[in-house]
């Protein structure tokens, strides 16, 4: 089990309501977890389960998602690009395996701080 102590994440919409840029607009999310936990090492020698605490996050994941959406008589299209990890930052940490730590390689486990960037387009119709 790995578990982030704290974290934060902003949310916030902006959309242009009138002149030619009408319906243009962004979400933009900040998301930050920071001083991990995990309790994932432990032996017979060491007596309770020992925390291991990983690595700070290296930063924010930012997600941006611009967007268009106009009014065809009562139908509202919009349509989205969803962009996840915009900086495409994140780092790759080695786990120590439940028993036998770091002395076994082929048994380590791997966490990713954040996933690499990726993309999405939807549609959308609304009624």
């Amino acid at each position: 089990q790995i578990d982030p102590i704290h974290g934060i994440n902003l949310v916030n919409t902006y959309q242009i309501d009138q002149g030619w840029l009408k319906g243009l607009g962004a979400v933009l999310a900040l998301n930050d977890q920071w001083r991990w936990r995990t309790f994932l090492y432990n032996t017979p020698a060491l007596g309770p389960q020992q925390v291991l605490w990983g690595q700070r996050s290296l930063g924010l994941q930012i997600n941006l998602n611009p967007f268009y959406e106009h009014r065809f008589g009562w139908i509202l299209w919009r349509t989205q690009v969803n962009i996840s990890n915009l900086m495409n930052h994140y780092v790759v940490e080695l786990i120590p395996n439940n028993g036998a730590g770091f002395t076994a390689p082929n048994s380590i486990a791997v966490r990713w701080d954040n996933q690499p960037r990726s993309y999405s387009w939807t549609n959308t119709f609304s009624f």
